[in-house]
């Protein structure tokens, strides 16, 4: 039987979310702390996958859309 290995999912740093707009350094960590996002340490850098950014993105209705 062959299997295809998966592709690996890509690794962000929190500086690299920070400059993709997914909120500051502080807010990215906080909710990394209060356990909101996964997150994995990679030699001493904390890395986001890139199947967990959903996570940092807040859910809006139409009302806010518009304001």
């Amino acid at each position: 039987m062959c299997t295809t290995p998966s592709t690996p999912d890509r690794l962000y740093s929190v500086r690299e979310l920070q400059e993709l707009g997914y909120g500051s350094k502080n807010t990215i960590r906080r909710r990394i702390a209060e356990g909101v996002v996964p997150a994995l340490m990679v030699a001493n850098t904390v890395k986001i996958r890139e199947t967990d950014l959903k996570y940092l993105a807040v859910p809006i209705n139409a009302d806010q859309a518009t304001a």
